[in-house]
């Protein structure tokens, strides 16, 4: 006999608007699964399907902090330093304000997830030795 498997009855309300926001907002697959992190410091940070990074950006940041980092992203790669890519939404921008896809206000990133472990602390000095 095969097994049937239902929908979900009570399906995951952020998991819905995250999923809405990587399809409407930068075209990308919908996702299946977050995990939040603790790793950001001051952005929120989610884990997206083990191959992105999604935050919701401080306020204290202006949405335009994301086309400087989007900007400086190809000179960082050209000098060898790993850096996530920062994914551009239908907008053409680097970032999507939240509220229109039922999140939080101010501007949410997609990144690609790098390999590696967060320091909060340098504790000695070739921690930020550069390769």
């Amino acid at each position: 006999m095969p097994i049937i498997l239902l929908p979900n009855d009570n399906p995951d309300p952020f998991l819905l608007q995250i999923q809405k926001l990587f399809v409407d907002g930068y075209g990308l697959p919908s996702p299946q699964k977050y995990q939040q992190l603790t790793d950001g410091l001051i952005n929120q940070t989610y884990a997206i399907d083990d191959l992105w990074i999604l935050q919701h950006v401080h306020k204290v940041f202006g949405p335009d902090v994301n086309e400087d980092i989007a900007a400086l992203t190809p000179i960082l790669q050209k000098r060898g330093v790993p850096v996530p890519q920062m994914c551009c939404a239908k907008s053409g921008h680097h970032y999507v304000m939240g509220h229109e896809y039922g999140l939080s206000e101010g501007p949410w990133r997609i990144m690609t997830k790098l390999e590696g472990k967060t320091h909060h602390f340098v504790e000695n000095i070739e921690q930020i030795r550069s390769l």
